[in-house]
């Protein structure tokens, strides 16, 4: 059990558990991108950079990294409200388009964003993210890849934070009610 702020939380996923889910994730990537029409990867900041990382280093293709941030959180909270910064985006026109998310939770990051990448000519999108709340979904998304669904409660670690605190864990760890 860990403590950050005035809240506990216990270990949900360990480390090795996430890191051969990115193993098994990385391998079904590789079946379905070649060296030949590399994709841009797009990993969403903040929550996302250490999976991005961690999964671009399982791929035996190339790639365009890009980093983008988008938010939606203020402390536990969903504010229904996507900030994206566009100012990061290379060109898509004509290119496939891998999205890393750490989480999809209600999904309001991705019915936001995913649109825009159509109007910016991009060839076909994909969507790889570690987590899933099936019970909190608002939004009928694809997810192409998926590393674990997970009930509706508050998780940190391993990119994922509370109030910028605990993004370092390599567990992920649920709040104790």
């Amino acid at each position: 059990m860990i403590q950050l702020g005035e809240h506990h939380f216990s270990e949900y996923l360990s480390a090795a558990t996430i890191q051969d889910k990115v193993k098994e994730l990385g391998a079904a990537i590789n079946k379905d991108y070649s060296s030949e029409d590399p994709p841009i990867v797009m990993a969403l900041l903040n929550g996302a950079f250490i999976f991005a990382a961690d999964l671009c280093r399982q791929f035996d293709f190339e790639c365009q990294l890009q980093l983008l941030r988008v938010s939606s959180y203020k402390g536990m909270e969903s504010t229904g409200k996507v900030i994206v910064d566009h100012s990061a985006e290379p060109n898509m026109e004509g290119r496939q388009v891998l999205i890393i998310e750490d989480i999809v939770d209600t999904g309001n990051t991705l019915a936001a964003y995913l649109p825009t990448l159509e109007t910016k000519g991009a060839r076909s999108v994909r969507v790889c993210s570690l987590l899933l709340k099936p019970d909190a979904i608002q939004h009928d998304l694809q997810i192409h890849y998926l590393g674990f669904e997970i009930p509706n409660e508050f998780v940190i670690g391993y990119g994922l934070d509370y109030n910028g605190r605990g993004r370092n864990l390599g567990s992920i760890y649920s709040i104790v009610q």
